[in-house]
């Protein structure tokens, strides 16, 4: 009796994480890769080096300030913020994961729902942390992407593994694949909606702003100069 209850307890968790899984979370969700046009904005970003993999540490901290930042403002209910990491470096080729580029931080597209924060503000409250955060302004540019559900980790992994090789796949079927320098991922939690693109575009504003320099690759001779 014992055994056949636990049994039954078993199974029922096993169909609610399943429901949870592919219904309410979407993590199955079909996806397409397709051009991505992003409008014109600014980044309040700081640098990282390390694993892709613990980069969530860094990103937390960034959530953590601005939910401060904006407390100290009393305006949390007016601005819904947009998360971003732009990750330069392919694990797979990079002789020492530890050595992996990124940034992250908050973008703000030219909308009335950004015009009134206060970049300056931001950077200047937070200048005594043991990182610190620049701002660069970027026009609008072109991507190659795909857009998931986001409600939580479990969306971000699913992107992640579900995205990149059809990304990539579909950008070497247009023979475009060479053009990519980063991937982008905005992480829109208000409109729950995760985006993986890589720009192409030579001359978008979101390229090299690492503070750490470039690291050695397994392929010496296609390794990155910037």
């Amino acid at each position: 009796m014992i055994l056949e209850l636990v049994s039954l307890v078993s199974v029922s968790a096993i169909a609610i994480f399943l429901y949870l899984i592919v219904f309410k979370y979407k993590v199955f969700a079909k996806f397409e890769v397709k051009e991505i046009t992003f409008p014109p904005g600014q980044l309040i970003y700081t640098s990282y080096q390390g694993k892709y993999s613990q980069i969530g540490t860094k990103i937390n901290s960034v959530v953590c300030d601005l939910n401060n930042f904006l407390k100290i403002k009393a305006n949390r209910t007016k601005f819904s913020p947009i998360y971003f990491g732009i990750y330069y470096d392919d694990p797979c080729r990079i002789l020492d994961v530890n050595k992996s580029r990124a940034v992250v931080g908050i973008i703000l597209f030219q909308n009335e729902k950004t015009q009134n924060f206060q970049t300056d503000e931001f950077i200047e409250n937070f200048k005594e942390k043991t990182f610190l955060y620049k701002t660069k302004s970027f026009c609008g540019f072109t991507s190659l992407g795909a857009k998931f559900p986001l409600f939580n980790l479990i969306n971000i992994m699913s992107g992640i593994f579900r995205g990149y090789p059809a990304i990539k796949k579909h950008a070497k079927d247009l023979d475009i694949l060479n053009k990519f320098q980063c991937s982008l991922e905005v992480y829109d939690y208000e409109n729950k909606e995760l985006t993986i693109s890589f720009p192409y575009e030579s001359q978008s504003d979101l390229l090299w702003l690492s503070d750490y320099p470039v690291p050695a690759y397994k392929d010496t001779q296609n390794s990155k100069t910037k």
